[in-house]
């Protein structure tokens, strides 16, 4: 895992990215964009580490493919677990995900409680970036202070450094890591 500060350095060159505008981008910092690169290694070997679990390989691989997910929190009486392939006898004892691709196609998969956090998590570590990013665009849209284009892109990670929106994401990453591990 990586440590706090080096989640920083990830929040600071995701943002730039986040911010570039033509030639007037802000070239990230060297430490930021190593820090980043080693992040995204480690992102890979534990999303390989989960596929690569044999009954996990076919909604594992659904996930990863999907762009867009949306849960829904019953299911049709005995349907199959696709990862256990077992019946599962009541509607509320399960989950469907309607997943999107890239490509417009859409799949269905529907599988026990347990495997909830499980699945929530790989899409969430899968997606870290666009996820984290999407979070700096509702922080900055939430502050009273925020006009958009007003502030030097330099000024906005400063202030988006002194709250707690750093910290949140490290404990966010720490649990969705550990679920992971766990499995």
């Amino acid at each position: 895992m990586i440590t706090e500060l080096q989640l920083k350095n990830v929040i600071t060159y995701y943002y730039l990215d986040l911010m570039k505008q033509g030639c007037n981008s802000v070239q990230p910092p060297t430490h930021s964009t190593r820090d980043t690169i080693a992040f995204n290694k480690m992102r890979a070997e534990i999303c390989g580490n989960t596929y690569n679990i044999p009954k996990l390989k076919k909604a594992i691989g659904i996930i990863h493919q999907s762009t867009l997910i949306q849960q829904i929190n019953s299911i049709p009486k005995n349907s199959e677990c696709c990862i256990d392939k077992v019946k599962i006898p009541l509607s509320e004892s399960g989950v469907q995900l309607i997943c999107k691709h890239k490509d417009e196609s859409i799949h269905h998969i529907v599988f026990q409680k347990k495997y909830q956090q499980l699945c929530n998590s790989y899409f969430k570590l899968r997606w870290f970036n666009e996820l984290l990013q999407e979070k700096m665009r509702q922080f900055f849209i939430e502050q009273p202070w925020y006009l958009p284009q007003t502030y030097q892109t330099n000024d906005l990670l400063k202030k988006l450094f002194n709250t707690n929106f750093s910290k949140v994401i490290y404990k966010d990453l720490e649990i969705t890591v550990d679920i992971l591990d766990g499995f």
